[in-house]
């Protein structure tokens, strides 16, 4: 197959015979601005009325692909598909960045300006879904850097996605054309050499989210960290927007009734509103006591009538409450809708998840809990971020031993059930004891220490009467348990 592709077009060149059909070649790639040079190094000749563009692999032609003269229309003989000039992968430096055309038209006019190492797509491009089985033949001798040249319309930018995606597009750039100019080709017609040089040197990486130079970067507003105003407190624990904290404690210790102070004093300091997504207990009953209590500093059983409905009032325009029905499954998708709705609609600030263990953690085929537990924490920080409000879970560890002496050891984040990933991907890890010494809140945590506080211990007394705490001789005991 080979000698015949070769010997035709020898025998027609050595015939001497000048035909309408070459002339018109001629002139149409006159037209298209290749020099006679470029066509003859790269085969390009009339054959039977069109033009002949070979392809060539290892130095022999395996497939032929013929251009219509008078119209734009291809066909093509041969074997396999390949990329036209396939050759040069292996001629050119493999550190040379390599520059991928839609047309061998396009190919060509980086080649004539000094680009070698420039392929073709096969049959060009299409509409639908672009086909890039060519490029499992020349993977591996692709190299570090590719510069992608495809057409400025829908079917380019397909081609662009898909390659750069194959490729990875780490090592990709495009190709902006010259003003008026669908492709290299017509960037060589309209502005020369000149204009297809410049095209290639000013090639744009490929748009890879996440990697940008400082100057790229929008400047962010300052978040600033809230203070509740609970002395020693302020020390360990401020809460910002966009921030994910979690706080842990074994059942009984006073996870609840903490936060309950912790965040009220955040609303009425900043004029707030909060949410919780109650979980485990009835807001109706326990949560309303509680937040009865701290409003009117007052036992429940000693309000007036008066004072129990100026705390409810209070209550209803502080917080809003995510409460799910006998028959509803609380899943992430179930409980990310409501915290949209509290955000949106309400002004949600700051929402509490008490508890994350009581959540029906629907896992994926084949996912284990802690590859759930992940994404689900991820799910939370990017609503945290992407809404500017603070998330915060409240989440039980794993059954704890008792000691000899009937007392419980401090957990930590690494304690949680399900997962080490509160620990990791937490800006903000809070831990509520009550131990024989008394009670204590440690923060063993902090993402950014400047900011939102630094690790260490506050003793801690609780007083039920009013439902607040306050800080033991307002001391640090870092380190003392």
């Amino acid at each position: 197959m080979t000698d015949v592709y070769q010997s035709s077009a020898r025998d027609q060149k050595s015939s001497g015979v000048v035909t309408t059909a070459a002339i018109k070649a001629a002139a149409f790639l006159k037209e298209r601005g290749i020099t006679p040079e470029i066509a003859e190094e790269y085969g390009l000749n009339e054959l039977n009325g069109a033009l002949l563009i070979p392809y060539r692999k290892n130095g022999e032609i395996k497939n032929r692909k013929f251009r219509a003269i008078h119209e734009k229309k291809f066909w093509q003989d041969g074997g396999k598909q390949f990329v036209w000039n396939y050759d040069c992968l292996t001629a050119q430096p493999y550190e040379e960045p390599l520059i991928i055309t839609e047309g061998e038209f396009d190919a060509l006019s980086a080649i004539q300006v000094g680009f070698k190492k420039t392929i073709s797509i096969p049959n060009g491009g299409s509409e639908g879904e672009p086909n890039i089985s060519w490029l499992y033949d020349i993977e591996g001798l692709i190299g570090a850097e590719v510069i992608l040249a495809f057409d400025n319309d829908d079917v380019g930018f397909s081609l662009l996605e898909a390659v750069s995606n194959f490729l990875g597009k780490a090592r990709c750039k495009w190709v902006k054309y010259p003003k008026g100019c669908k492709d290299l080709n017509d960037a060589l017609k309209k502005y020369g050499n000149e204009g297809v040089r410049q095209s290639i040197i000013n090639a744009k990486w490929v748009d890879v989210k996440g990697a940008y130079k400082m100057s790229d970067l929008m400047p962010l507003p300052y978040r600033k960290p809230m203070l509740s105003g609970m002395g020693q407190i302020d020390n360990h624990i401020r809460l910002r927007f966009g921030d994910f904290s979690v706080l842990t404690g074994v059942p009984g210790h006073g996870k609840t009734t903490f936060i309950n102070d912790f965040i009220n004093r955040i609303l009425e300091r900043y004029d707030l509103k909060a949410c919780f997504a109650s979980l485990e207990n009835p807001p109706q009953t326990d949560h309303k006591r509680m937040l009865r209590t701290w409003k009117s500093e007052k036992l429940e059983k000693y309000m007036s009538d008066e004072e129990k409905a100026a705390a409810d009032e209070w209550i209803d325009k502080k917080y809003m409450f995510i409460v799910p029905d006998d028959d509803d499954e609380v899943t992430m998708e179930w409980l990310l809708e409501r915290m949209e709705t509290v955000v949106l609609r309400h002004g949600v600030k700051i929402i509490v998840i008490d508890p994350w263990n009581e959540m029906h953690h629907q896992r994926d085929k084949g996912e284990t809990i802690t590859e759930y537990t992940g994404k689900a924490i991820m799910l939370l920080k990017s609503f945290a971020k992407s809404r500017g409000v603070h998330v915060m879970v409240v989440a039980h560890p794993s059954k704890p031993s008792r000691d000899k002496n009937g007392n419980y050891p401090i957990p930590n984040l690494y304690d949680i059930s399900d997962s080490q990933h509160w620990a990791n991907k937490a800006d903000l890890g809070i831990v509520v004891y009550r131990g024989e010494e008394g009670d204590s809140v440690r923060t063993v945590k902090s993402r950014h220490h400047t900011e939102i506080g630094n690790v260490g211990v506050v003793d801690i007394l609780y007083c039920p009467e009013n439902g607040r705490f306050q800080c033991v001789d307002n001391s640090v005991l870092n380190g003392r348990r």
